[in-house]
């Protein structure tokens, strides 16, 4: 019963995810904003970064939204609390993460918790 409702959850969020990623898009991007929006996303996934991951990672560098809290541990190279917060695609994905976090990501979004919170509320385009 709790997987089932665990799935459910995960939908429920990929979809409210989704529905931020477009807000954003519409309400505070221009286009040239949205086109450097779109190609980090697709060179995300495009690198290995599990799909899943690649909504929060975008947001997180392009617009500084919190990007939960795996993703904030590892941007903060906190690899106890990023294992402790992984599920199994996330574990799973972290090398092909880690590899494009090192050669993409603006070095000052990532490397500390100050980065890390210096960086939120702020980002690349938004």
């Amino acid at each position: 019963m709790s997987k089932v409702v665990i799935n459910c959850n995960i939908d429920v969020l990929a979809v409210a995810q989704e529905k931020l990623a477009r807000h954003i898009k519409e309400e505070h991007m221009n286009e040239e904003a949205l086109k450097k929006y779109d190609e980090f996303y697709n060179s995300a996934l495009k690198n290995g970064v599990p799909e899943h991951l690649v909504g929060g990672l975008t947001r997180y560098v392009m617009c500084g939204i919190n990007p939960g809290d795996f993703l904030t541990a590892v941007f903060s190279n906190d690899l106890m609390e990023a294992f402790g917060r992984a599920d199994r695609n996330s574990l799973a994905g972290l090398e092909g993460l880690m590899k494009f976090i090192y050669n993409y990501v603006p070095s000052a979004c990532h490397g500390s918790k100050e980065k890390v919170s210096a960086w939120k509320g702020g980002g690349y385009v938004c």
